[in-house]
């Protein structure tokens, strides 16, 4: 109950942080999420809760350096831990995979670094217009490929699953931005 309390703070605070225009990262992700919550009480929305603006959540993490990552993770680590919500879980979840690939990126990159990034484009090129279903098949197909014991190049398929969990974590944030925009 003390855990349900101090979430439904959490969630009130950061309304009133966009509101006037204080807003950190984690609050507009927990402002966008407020929209589709399921558990959301309507009775204790005021009128000013429903006037908030929505951005995009890709937006969110567009320009922020690496000790602001560090920040939007513990956020969203609490917020994770807090929610009850298996859907919200989920949400605060892909935040969270989103975030860590963002910060990964910050980081300068060695000689093996640069050839998985070399690929990396390639693989964003096959993934980006895919839909989270089409990426799950994906996956499975390449789950299967690995345990077939064939003479296949393993580490560029194991950087294929990796990439999977990323554009997998993108594809379900663009069907959360659009229950959000449909709401």
């Amino acid at each position: 109950q003390e855990d349900s309390r101090v979430l439904k703070q959490a969630k009130k605070k950061a309304d009133i942080r966009v509101r006037e225009g204080r807003a950190k990262p984690i609050d507009w992700l927990a402002v966008i999420l407020r929209v589709i919550d399921p558990d959301r009480d309507l009775l204790e929305d005021d009128e000013d809760d429903i006037q908030v603006d929505i951005v995009d959540p890709e937006g969110v993490f567009e320009g922020l350096g690496d000790s602001q990552f560090g920040e939007l993770e513990k956020d969203i680590t609490s917020y994770l831990t807090l929610e009850t919500s298996t859907r919200n879980k989920d949400y605060w979840k892909t935040m969270l995979i989103i975030c860590n690939d963002r910060r990964q990126k910050l980081k300068p990159l060695g000689p093996e670094g640069r050839a998985v990034s070399s690929v990396s484009a390639d693989v964003d090129k096959i993934m980006a217009p895919k839909s989270f279903d089409q990426l799950e098949a994906l996956e499975r197909q390449i789950k299967a490929k690995l345990q077939a014991n064939k003479d296949i190049d393993i580490d560029y398929w194991e950087q294929m699953l990796r990439s999977l969990l990323i554009w997998k974590a993108k594809a379900k944030l663009k069907s959360v931005y659009q229950s959000v925009l449909d709401s």
